[in-house]
């Protein structure tokens, strides 16, 4: 078996031999123990990524068995676990100091591997290497539970090291009424205090609004509420956002390895009190900002009612409905965000289908169209939630802690600096010469020779070669025809092969010419293009 590892959560860098032996496996839970004297290498690693899913007990880690199964290991958990129940610390003095054991321990989630056991990390990607059962396997336990390798037996009885801490997602705070109710409260003070006003109202043109609207959210995410015992509404969105992210990873793997992704039950305490992913801090942060301008919107509409005591109770409710109506229509295209938020909380990856319309990033593009067309594998779509950082407001950001974003903060400044004054250097001649002739031709494109290694990397090139010139044409009255016609031609192009794959290129080419005809803005890239074709076609 094969290790491939790194301490990072989904980074899998390292390429390390490893004999990760047969192993005793003692299993403790609120209500029994359970050992199995020797459980098989890969299905001990299986057992170990099942725990990546933060189950609660026996019956769940069984739950979740199917999600990081592979061809290599068990059907089911029962069969590659033959546990019967025991004494626990009668089962602790049986473990032996020279053989391989490993102790799970459910009810202070932590996990004691004994001296004998191979190279074991929280986070790790195995891989076997055993031609008639293959399988990728990847391990990302919860930055709550414990995990301690060159164990002797007598620790397993001891304490947990630290004190056990688990983020407290209270969506039920965070997704329900207080939410309008909170945001209403801050809105109607700030119209109370006089910030209505004319140069407010002018949402088009002043920066008052928006402020305002900054001002509110941060207000709502940093106060600390009652009804969170204390705590500020933001620490509920943090605490399992990269480890999520790497959950969601191994799913991705295991569909680029023709394997279904599976989704753990809803039935499960890992999924109830799970904390937020990335996704749904990002959906949190633009419901908040939905909400908030609507807001204004009513309250501007409605100033008389400003000073009325039934004014709160009212916009909250409105915002109550802009919050449920929001989270159910199509987001930027793609699926509504209450399904994008439960696709997340099951832990399963967003798949582009090659014709599905909603995940179309732009419809004119043509790289977009090939990736989506699996040439290069399966498309996953996401949010990398980068506009939460628009604001430079740590309250928005997607950093746990202030001192995390004060040091990205710091490092953005430095390369802010760097780049400043390399771009105050002179340009050298010889990189000027190199760029001089592309410049004239391409605006927004760059061949290399890298690219024009194989049939699809040519392809590729063609396609960036083609989404600048198509960029150029957007912008243009009238081009929409001629964009359709590119884009079907380059379509034919490269799902064509042999002899018709010649046919298809001087279809190509054609296409080219006529729009060129039409938009001369495209005259010298055209010309380029079909060169690049013609040297294609040599291949």
């Amino acid at each position: 078996m094969r290790n491939e590892a790194d301490d990072d959560f989904g980074d899998v860098s390292e390429d390390v031999n490893n004999a990760f032996p047969n192993v005793a496996i003692l299993i403790v839970d609120e209500h029994r123990a359970r050992l199995a004297a020797e459980v098989d290498d890969w299905d001990a690693i299986t057992l170990l990524a099942c725990l990546s899913d933060d189950p609660l007990d026996w019956s769940e880690l069984k739950a979740v068995w199917p999600r990081h199964r592979t061809p290599a290991s068990a059907e089911f958990a029962a069969d590659s676990l033959p546990v019967a129940d025991t004494e626990f610390e009668s089962a602790v003095a049986s473990l032996n100091d020279d053989e391989p054991w490993m102790v799970i321990d459910f009810r202070n989630k932590r996990i004691c591997c004994g001296t004998a056991n191979g190279e074991m990390k929280r986070e790790a990607c195995y891989r076997s290497v055993d031609g008639d059962r293959p399988g990728r396997v990847r391990i990302h336990l919860p930055p709550w539970w414990e995990f301690h390798i060159q164990c002797q037996p007598n620790q397993v009885l001891e304490p947990r090291l630290t004190e056990l801490k688990i983020p407290a997602c209270r969506r039920d705070f965070l997704w329900g009424p207080a939410l309008a109710a909170g945001l209403a409260d801050l809105m109607v003070t700030a119209a109370r205090n006089g910030n209505l006003t004319p140069d407010f109202a002018a949402r088009n043109t002043s920066n008052a609004r928006y402020q305002l609207t900054v001002a509110v959210h941060r207000d709502w995410l940093m106060t600390p509420r009652d009804e969170l015992d204390g705590a500020i509404p933001r620490s509920c969105l943090h605490g399992g956002i990269r480890w999520l992210d790497a959950l969601e990873e191994s799913q991705r793997w295991k569909i680029s390895d023709d394997q279904p992704a599976v989704p753990i039950p809803e039935s499960l305490a890992t999924y109830s009190n799970a904390p937020m992913g990335r996704s749904e801090v990002c959906l949190y942060f633009d419901t908040c900002r939905e909400m908030i301008d609507a807001g204004w919107d009513w309250l501007l509409a409605n100033p008389n009612r400003v000073a009325d005591e039934t004014c709160r109770p009212s916009l909250a409710a409105f915002l109550g409905d802009v919050q449920q109506i929001w989270l159910n229509e199509s987001f930027e295209g793609d699926c509504p965000p209450i399904e994008i938020i439960q696709a997340e909380r099951l832990r399963v990856p967003r798949v582009a289908g090659i014709d599905d319309e909603k995940h179309v990033i732009d419809c004119n593009c043509p790289i977009c169209d090939m990736l989506g067309s699996g040439v290069f594998g399966p498309r996953f779509t996401s949010i990398d939630g980068h506009h939460l950082e628009l604001d430079d407001e740590f309250a928005f950001s997607l950093y746990e802690t202030r001192e995390e974003w004060e040091e990205e903060q710091f490092e953005f400044a430095e390369m802010s600096a760097a780049i400043d004054e390399k771009s105050n250097q002179p340009t050298a001649q010889h990189e000027e010469a190199s760029d001089q002739a592309f410049a004239s031709v391409w605006e927004n494109s760059k061949i290399s020779d890298t690219m024009k290694t194989s049939p699809v990397m040519g392809d590729l090139t063609v396609a960036f070669c083609l989404a600048d010139i198509i960029g150029s044409l957007e912008a243009l009255d009238d081009s929409q025809l001629d964009i359709n016609s590119l884009n079907q031609a380059f379509r034919d192009y490269r799902q064509s092969s042999g002899e018709s794959r010649l046919a298809a290129s001087e279809n190509f080419k054609d296409a080219l010419e006529q729009a060129a005809e039409r938009h001369p803005v495209m005259i010298s890239r055209s010309a380029d293009l079909q060169s690049l074709l013609d040297e294609h076609a040599r291949f």
